[in-house]
């Protein structure tokens, strides 16, 4: 670790009007520390802001109060340059404020494709083998919440080199990996520290040359899928088996029990055997675009540009409608009173509801049919591509808010796999049987999805894949109150918890309730390096200064 001093000027920068500072140097960085320090404030960074807003800003932070904030709530729009080394072509420095790709919320709208980290990377034949399935955070961002793209053979953490960090006094740090990667160095500590340990404003990634990847995706009802998802199998692959050799995959399941459906996804990296006339060579590859399974089955795929991308944007705003009902239901109906007008006849919203209730198993098959039906009609789907447009296969769903949900993440090690995936599916079918208020809270968003992702194991001491390989099962909540998606998610983390399987969380998304049997005590006994991540971040940030409420709460920070 090397520490270089503070710097100081005569003149601190001024927030935005919406009370932002926008730093643009590291100087910028140290002085708004030190402005913090002298007046007892809080201080955070804002990434892409896809973590629950509580981990992201301040305590006073809310919209309403946007220029009248007294804490010091940062964003790096300002600082997103990318350096090439001049003595290992493999090597690039970024700051923590550039985009992997482009965002389009962006508000500074400074964020443009040709701007984003990976374009840079291709352009330079370089490639990173660990990319999101959408790619608009921030590098600093994705890196503090050990973010993670579909694969146990690759991880963005291995490609870390390097990182520069101003900390809680203002002074600047900067941690490089270790020669042996011994488990002990402060800077695995630092990489994934959640914002905790200071503002990181730069890092040093070592590369690899540019690749392209093959691969394909299959529809089909999760009992015939050919692999198994929720037990051992003599004929096919295990789940564990699946996520294990497959280089990258991801897997989205519909549990509802009148669908039970499954879309896998699985590439890998192109060899010279794959190269045919169809794809052509290296020099002059011919890209075949993978097509997201929102595409209405019933229109063809052949439709010229620019009617299919209408086409396609339309598409996926209508489903974005469809899942927003299916989470706000049934408080839409309870929300018109006793009695609501149907075709000028009066009906019991009581009675709607019931209808409804008994209806959407038989519907929403016939729903999802239209989109994503099993491959006898909808055949598999075969596609390849670039590194960074093969391996971002969301994007478009991500720019028309498809998937703007609430989520938690769960990393299980990867041993356990289908002894995680086999209580799910019990879980979900016993659920049929609960009685019906329960059934009311937690039945209809089982409709939406669950995703299943791999996750190599690291070395970063706060890491949820830290010396394991991971199963992830990321489960979607559209719920319209912060009480109602807790409550939603609740059942999940007991459900793991009371039949003893181990979990981590995704520190970006919904955590457990401190209090709750899976709060606070229980996350601190996941991580074996817990006690020596907490004594550096005092050592890092002595006046708290980086420690909202939130994780204070979170993390049992005293």
């Amino acid at each position: 670790m090397v520490k270089t001093t503070a710097l100081n000027s005569k003149q601190m920068i001024k927030p935005d009007t919406t009370g932002i500072y926008h730093p643009k140097n590291e100087r910028d960085i140290s002085e708004l520390i030190h402005h913090a320090v002298k007046n007892n404030l809080k201080v955070r960074v804002k990434g892409a802001a896809q973590s629950v807003s509580n981990s992201i800003y301040t305590d006073d932070y809310s919209e309403a109060a946007l220029g009248t904030l007294r804490n010091v709530n940062m964003m790096l729009d300002q600082m997103r340059e990318v350096s090439f080394s001049n003595t290992d072509p493999l090597m690039v420095t970024v700051q923590a404020g550039c985009n992997l790709g482009f965002d389009p919320y962006d508000p500074s709208q400074i964020s443009t494709a040709d701007n984003g980290l990976f374009y840079k990377l291709k352009a330079k034949g370089l490639a990173i083998p660990n990319v999101p399935d959408a790619i608009h955070q921030t590098v600093g961002g994705y890196i503090s919440t050990a973010s993670s793209g579909g694969s146990v053979t690759h991880s963005f953490l291995d490609a870390l080199m390097a990182i520069r960090i101003v900390d809680g006094k203002g002074d600047t740090h900067i941690f490089c990996r270790p020669e042996s990667d011994d488990h002990n160095d402060p800077f695995f500590a630092v990489g994934v520290s959640m914002g905790l340990m200071g503002v990181i404003y730069e890092v040093t990634l070592r590369c690899i040359p540019d690749f392209n990847i093959i691969g394909k995706q299959v529809i089909t009802d999760d009992c015939n899928a050919p692999i198994s998802l929720f037990q051992e199998a003599s004929d096919i692959p295990t789940l564990q088996e699946f996520l294990a050799n497959t280089e990258f995959c991801r897997i989205i399941w519909w549990p509802f029990t009148t669908v039970k459906r499954a879309v896998i996804w699985q590439a890998r990296t192109m060899q010279a055997s794959d190269y045919n006339d169809e794809t052509g060579q290296p020099s002059n590859f011919t890209p075949k675009t993978y097509q997201d399974p929102f595409y209405p089955v019933f229109l063809p795929k052949d439709i010229p540009s620019p009617l299919k991308e209408v086409i396609e944007t339309f598409t996926e705003l209508m489903i974005s409608s469809i899942f927003s009902i299916i989470g706000e239901w049934p408080n839409t109906i309870k929300e018109q009173g006793n009695e609501i007008t149907v075709f000028k006849n009066k009906v019991n919203t009581s009675e709607l509801q019931t209808l409804v209730e008994d209806i959407w198993p038989v519907v929403f098959p016939l729903l999802l049919d239209l989109f994503i039906p099993c491959d006898g009609s909808n055949p598999p789907q075969k596609f390849w591509n670039n590194w960074v447009d093969g391996l971002a296969m969301d994007t478009n769903e991500y720019k028309n808010n498809l998937l703007a949900a609430y989520r938690t993440e769960l990393w299980i090690p990867l041993s356990r796999a289908e002894q995680a995936m086999s209580l799910l599916e019990s879980y979900y079918k016993n659920q049929l049987h609960r009685d019906a208020t329960a059934a009311n809270k937690n039945d209809a968003n089982s409709c939406f999805v669950v995703e299943i992702l791999g996750g190599k194991q690291n070395n970063f001491w706060l890491s949820p894949s830290y010396e394991t390989d991971s199963i992830r099962i990321n489960f979607y909540s559209l719920k319209q109150t912060e009480e109602d998606v807790m409550e939603y998610f609740q059942q999940f983390w007991d459900l793991f918890f009371i039949n003893n399987i181990n979990f981590r969380v995704h520190w970006g998304y919904y955590l457990p309730c401190p209090s709750s049997p899976e709060g606070t005590d229980y996350i601190k006994k996941q991580y074996t390096k817990w006690n020596e991540f907490m004594a550096l971040r005092n050592t890092m940030d002595p006046h708290k200064i980086f420690v909202s409420n939130y994780w204070k709460d979170q993390l049992g920070i005293h």
